[in-house]
């Protein structure tokens, strides 16, 4: 299963990244920029008062492959 994962900069222009397990599959990129944006507007999660998901910036799918040894 693919993890998507959104970068956005925070108020201190470092990357902030929110990985989401469990999303749909097949998301179109307007879709995602959409969602990122809102969850920027939101302004809902800072660290030390430092705001996280301020400037979206890209967003990929992660794909893990898991190689049994034994």
């Amino acid at each position: 299963m693919k993890k998507l994962r959104m970068n956005f900069t925070n108020a201190e222009e470092t990357i902030s990244t929110l990985t989401y397990a469990n999303c749909h599959q097949n998301l179109t990129a307007e879709e995602i920029q959409e969602a990122m944006a809102t969850i920027a507007e939101l302004k809902l999660i800072s660290k030390g008062g430092i705001l996280q998901y301020e400037i979206p910036q890209s967003a990929n799918y992660i794909e893990t492959t898991v190689t049994e040894i034994f």
